[in-house]
């Protein structure tokens, strides 16, 4: 862990979250799916924490 955040900046779950993130950013711009569907897709244990994660690093939610 310690090499990938030497050359990262980040950790893990920090890059993994910020994956996430930026793939449920192009599917809510992008799609009709519900904040459920997203959060799933991209790997949140529920709708719940999606919202959670996604508006403290982003801004609120649509819907939320």
């Amino acid at each position: 862990m310690k090499g990938f955040r030497a050359t990262s900046g980040t950790t893990p779950m920090q890059c993994l979250t910020h994956m996430r993130i930026e793939t449920a950013k192009k599917l809510l711009e992008g799609s009709e799916l519900s904040l459920a569907e997203i959060g799933a897709r991209c790997g949140f244990a529920d709708q719940s924490h999606f919202a959670r994660v996604f508006s403290a690093r982003r801004g609120a939610p649509r819907g939320a």
